[in-house]
């Protein structure tokens, strides 16, 4: 006799299958390259990283962005 367990997981990954196909996906966004923002870009160990250098002072302040944003993140910081 099967459990209400083995009944519910293959319907459930069922309905995220067909769910999956009916998300939109957004477009992507243009490569920071195009953007009308301020910064340089440095190569490190083979990446090429994308960098703003704002401000004035003896002290510095890093902003770290997650995976998947950009920074446009901190647009309302700096």
């Amino acid at each position: 006799m099967k459990t209400a367990e083995h009944l519910i997981k293959p319907k459930l990954l069922a309905i995220l299958a067909v769910a999956a196909v009916f998300i939109p996906i957004p477009p992507v966004g243009k490569p920071v390259e195009e953007l009308d923002a301020s910064g340089s870009f440095i190569v490190i160990d083979g990446v090429k990283i994308h960098y703003v250098d704002k401000g004035s002072g003896d002290k510095t302040f890093v902003l770290l962005h997650g995976f998947g944003a950009s920074v446009f993140s901190w647009r309302e910081v700096y």
